[in-house]
């Protein structure tokens, strides 16, 4: 669509390759904000990009301020930069706690959380976990089962030697981040209280040709649109104004079914077709 130029007029330019790809970034961008400005907690993903990434706490006995777990990097993802929720297994359901708006409803007094407060990178629970929340969250894990890159506490070392597969010591109550699924009769626990973060947008590079747009499939044509106004503003601005002009129509129905959209359940996008020419 880029003012019909063609993919080999582009890419076949090096320099012209790269001046379009921040045009297309900067597009990108604006379209980014455009739906936060209407939805704080939109997904800005496809429908078929359901996988959020989250990352469990490792919950410490007596202890309520924990810092911001890094999120796994899960298929389809791009970066991850906002806390989306915290949330805890019951019988394989997400249970999800309440976010507090301050520090008011905070307690010494231990127990098991049901909200908690964000401060900074921070997350504060409403009460430090007591020993009775460790027990009940914390799933137990056998050696041979470890999944790489997520974060074990020793339960019983048995005939496993974890110092093969990340940890310090075989010493019961380390913790220590999976190399491997491990050997032998070894177990530990993984908490079941998880941080579930929100994706938002990967930027463009000229280098990498098969990446998609993190927004749903409808509007994808916003992006060269708007990056064509961008880059026609002085060659022909009358052409760049129609070009502007057809982007922000896309945006007012982009915006509007961003509303409408329910993160939790599927629903048909309507949108009006836009004539690039």
């Amino acid at each position: 669509m880029l003012c019909s130029m063609g993919d080999g007029a582009i890419t076949g330019d090096a320099t012209l390759f790269k001046q379009i790809t921040g045009l297309i970034n900067q597009s990108y961008y604006e379209i980014w904000m455009a739906g936060l400005s209407v939805d704080k907690n939109n997904r800005l993903d496809d429908y078929n990009w359901t996988d959020l990434p989250d990352a469990p706490i490792t919950m410490v006995l007596s202890q309520a301020d924990y810092t911001i777990p890094v999120a796994y990097v899960g298929a389809n993802v791009a970066t991850f930069v906002r806390l989306k929720g915290v949330y805890y297994l019951l019988n394989g359901n997400k249970q999800y706690l309440e976010q507090l708006s301050g520090s008011e409803s905070l307690t010494t007094i231990t127990g098991e959380p049901y909200a908690y407060y964000l401060n900074g990178k921070s997350i504060i629970f409403d009460r430090p976990f007591n020993a009775a929340t460790l027990t009940k969250y914390a799933q137990i894990v056998t050696a041979g089962s470890f999944v790489v890159g997520s974060r074990y506490t020793i339960l019983s070392v048995g005939t496993t030697d974890f110092t093969l597969i990340g940890a310090a010591s075989n010493t019961v109550g380390v913790s220590f981040i999976a190399t491997g699924a491990g050997t032998g009769t070894g177990t530990a626990t993984i908490s079941t209280f998880h941080v579930e973060f929100q994706r938002t947008i990967d930027a463009f590079t000229s280098a990498d040709t098969t990446q998609q747009p993190s927004l749903m499939e409808t509007y994808h044509d916003m992006i060269p649109l708007k990056a064509s106004a961008l880059y026609l503003q002085p060659i022909d601005i009358n052409l760049a104004n129609q070009y502007d002009a057809m982007f922000y129509r896309r945006l007012q129905l982009f915006k509007r079914d961003i509303v409408m959209f329910d993160d939790n359940s599927p629903k048909a996008i309507t949108s009006e077709p836009v004539n690039p020419y």
